[in-house]
């Protein structure tokens, strides 16, 4: 991850929504389609709060990291630059003043990682969800909150995480949840 956010310049207007996107992307567990739709009026930067739109049209605050948050700041300092016409809120603007597209996203994510981490690497930008949900569990998460966190409808989804983190920790989560234990032995 930091060698991915390291690899976006903060040079001009569009580097610093493409470092705020994928600060967002991966530090507040992000959907494609719910930094797509963020408005300016989801972004509380006093209280370092962000309001997302998820799936099945349920909303959930959702605390900004510090790194999210500063180069937030940023932006929306910035923002205005890319705005075309009338403003109708959106946070994430194109260079063309509308709303950003999920293909184009993705498109420039792939060029990123295979800029960054090489050819054989494939990035896309659901993988920053998956990249959170996996450094919270290595550092000791509860499952429940990071259930919560990623505003996941069922356990299950989440418990699929547990596969990809150290034995002993999935071991810990093992004998402290034995009702969560994933099968790990499918990859």
């Amino acid at each position: 991850m930091t060698a991915l956010l390291d690899a976006i310049p903060m040079r001009t207007t569009p580097d610093l929504r493409n470092r705020c996107f994928v600060e967002l992307l991966y530090g507040c567990g992000l959907r494609l389609n719910e930094a797509l739709t963020l408005k300016l009026t989801d972004v509380q930067l006093d209280l370092g709060i962000l309001t997302v739109h998820g799936k099945g049209g349920l909303d959930a605050q959702v605390p900004l990291l510090p790194s999210a948050l500063a180069v937030l700041r940023d932006y929306i300092a910035v923002r205005r630059e890319l705005v075309c016409g009338p403003d109708g809120g959106t946070l994430f603007l194109s260079r063309g003043g509308k709303q950003m597209v999920a293909v184009s996203v993705q498109q420039w994510v792939a060029r990123l990682g295979k800029t960054v981490l090489g050819e054989s690497r494939r990035v896309h930008p659901h993988l920053f969800r998956h990249s959170i949900a996996v450094h919270l569990l290595r550092r000791g998460l509860d499952i429940r909150y990071i259930q919560s966190f990623l505003r996941h409808a069922d356990m299950d989804t989440t418990k699929q995480y547990l596969r990809l983190v150290p034995e002993h920790l999935r071991e810990d989560y093992d004998r402290a949840m034995p009702h969560l234990a994933p099968d790990c032995s499918a990859s």
